[in-house]
């Protein structure tokens, strides 16, 4: 799938959107961020088998990456979430808005895309030991109660050597974590550093192969209903995105992204 192909799964996925959770933003409505999870999902395709695979997106949401990543990947997708949940970037007024995904959004996806949507209780995966060769946690470490746990769940439905792909695990060092923070805007209670990172996994019997900082330049700007001007700068703050990965103001990156392989001694 090349970019032009990627954009266009991209529009089809927002008009989807559009129809269940009108007059909302949606974190895909950013070409910024879009730039970033296309390198994303080549990072994963990259690093998988190219074979059918049993694969889950862990913290689906409203279930738009699953069926964005069936079509990059050519691969049906599981993918699971809370029964309960606020939504990606908030600012969502919907009652049970987990249980509106699942009547209207989920089915939506499931009629166009290689994807099957279930909730769980946040505890306890619904899946049999060793079910997954991938699971795919897209900004959901930051946010689990218990991180050990957490871990501990992915590492018994993998297979060993199953792979736990990480994106958008909040830095220390981001700026725009700690500006957000100044400024009391919306940010994340919980951040990491790459020494934290390597711990944390070691001690769940996984171990990082790679680990990369990125989301450097903005993808969202915090003026309502300022994004798609935003957007129009695309061409340019593109150009300073692809600078910034490259310099040393990357260590000041908002996001890491990381590969786990689970090791064989799990019991």
């Amino acid at each position: 799938m090349n970019k032009q192909e990627f954009n266009k799964e991209i529009e089809k996925i927002i008009d989807i959107l559009d129809k269940n959770f009108p007059k909302q933003n949606f974190d895909i409505s950013s070409k910024l961020y879009c730039a970033d999870l296309l390198e994303d999902f080549e990072f994963i395709r990259k690093n998988i088998e190219n074979s059918e695979l049993e694969i889950l997106d862990l913290g689906c949401g409203k279930g738009h990456l699953s069926a964005l990543l069936s079509i990059f990947l050519q691969n049906r997708i599981r993918a699971v979430d809370l029964l309960e949940s606020f939504g990606e970037g908030g600012g969502f007024n919907v009652e049970s808005l987990g249980e509106k995904w699942q009547d209207t959004t989920w089915q939506d996806f499931q009629k166009n895309y290689r994807v099957d949507y279930e909730f769980y209780n946040g505890q306890t995966l619904p899946y049999p030991d060793q079910a997954f060769d991938v699971l795919i946690a897209y900004a959901v470490l930051e946010h689990v109660e218990n991180e050990n746990y957490f871990l501990q769940e992915c590492a018994r439905v993998l297979k060993n050597n199953g792979q736990l792909f990480i994106f958008r695990c909040p830095s220390r060092l981001s700026i725009t974590e700690n500006l957000t923070k100044v400024f009391k805007l919306p940010h994340h209670e919980r951040l990491y550093d790459q020494k934290l990172l390597k711990n944390l996994f070691r001690q769940n019997d996984f171990e990082i192969k790679q680990i990369k900082r990125y989301d450097t330049f903005p993808a969202f700007i915090p003026l309502k209903n300022k994004q798609g001007f935003w957007n129009n700068l695309f061409p340019v703050n593109n150009i300073l995105r692809n600078l910034f990965k490259i310099s040393p103001f990357n260590i000041f990156a908002h996001h890491f992204k990381l590969l786990a392989i689970k090791n064989n001694n799990h019991l």
